[in-house]
């Protein structure tokens, strides 16, 4: 199957029950990964769906877990640009499982965002690490001119 066809499919099923807060967050979530499968121009077309997706479903239900979750992939991995955090994607993972502590898809991208924030941190880690473990005279010695 072919990513048009499913979201033709999911557009259809809107159209069926406007007042599905799970259809909208679904058809959020396909133009999400159809961007990711696209590209940048892909982006510019489905970037806004997507995010007017996202606030419908909100609207129509503020307590759905999945909607975080569909939120939160989207926080993760956008560019910062467009609106990509990892902060901001762990708060909406963890607001998923705040609201639904047996929706396992939660935790699992709670999980992920955090792995991916503690990687990110690697770099400023190693540098306190090094600091900490080197005496300040071979510090100076390192930086001073001779």
């Amino acid at each position: 199957m072919n990513g048009a066809f499913i979201i033709g499919n999911t557009e259809r099923s809107i159209v069926c029950n406007e007042g599905s807060a799970d259809a909208h967050a679904l058809l959020a979530d396909l133009y999400g990964r159809k961007i990711g499968y696209s590209g940048m121009l892909t982006g510019m077309r489905y970037g806004p769906k997507a995010e007017a997706e996202t606030r419908r479903a909100l609207q129509l239900d503020a307590n759905n877990p999945r909607i975080y979750v569909v939120l939160g992939r989207r926080q993760l991995y956008s560019p910062k640009i467009f609106g990509g955090d990892v902060d901001k994607a762990i708060e909406s993972f963890r607001k998923s499982t705040t609201l639904d502590p047996y929706y396992d898809e939660g935790f699992v991208w709670l999980a992920i965002a955090l792995g991916r924030k503690a990687i990110q941190a690697l770099p400023e880690r190693r540098l306190m690490r090094h600091c900490v473990s080197t005496p300040k005279m071979s510090l100076q010695k390192k930086f001073d001119p001779p």
